[in-house]
């Protein structure tokens, strides 16, 4: 049996922003974008504008993100998503979309395993690695 993983991100109402973000920050397009109005069950009036599931595809992965519609969210920094960049022309793209009000613990730099590396908490509280392959 074959499986495949895919990091879900849930927002506290902000996932549309996340989104419009992701999409700058990688160079790509949003494949899916529902809201919760676009579901069949009703919904409280506050939350129909909300992302009920997205999907953007970076590369050969997809990332899917959502908002909770309400529901508590814990932030907590016990998951990094990394992200493969091809050169560190790449990883510079990302990393200098990713830290614009977010938090860097580690800048873009060279390191012993790569010639681009960087740790960035984006502004949503998403922490990313990101390294360059080359």
């Amino acid at each position: 049996m074959t499986f495949r993983v895919s990091p879900y991100l849930i927002f506290p109402g902000n996932a549309i922003e996340a989104i419009h973000l992701y999409e700058r920050a990688f160079g790509v397009k949003a494949t899916t974008i529902s809201t919760f109005a676009d579901m069949p069950e009703a919904v409280p009036e506050h939350v129909k504008h909300q992302v009920a599931h997205a999907r953007i595809d970076i590369g050969e992965t997809e990332l899917l993100l959502s908002d909770s519609a309400g529901s508590a969210i814990h932030l907590g920094n016990h998951m990094t998503i990394c992200i493969h960049a091809k050169d560190s022309e790449n990883a510079k793209q990302v990393y200098d979309v990713l830290q614009e009000d977010g938090e860097v613990s580690v800048p873009l730099q060279a390191t012993s395993f790569s010639t681009a590396f960087a740790n960035v908490t984006d502004q949503f509280g998403v922490t990313f690695q990101i390294l360059a392959e080359s």
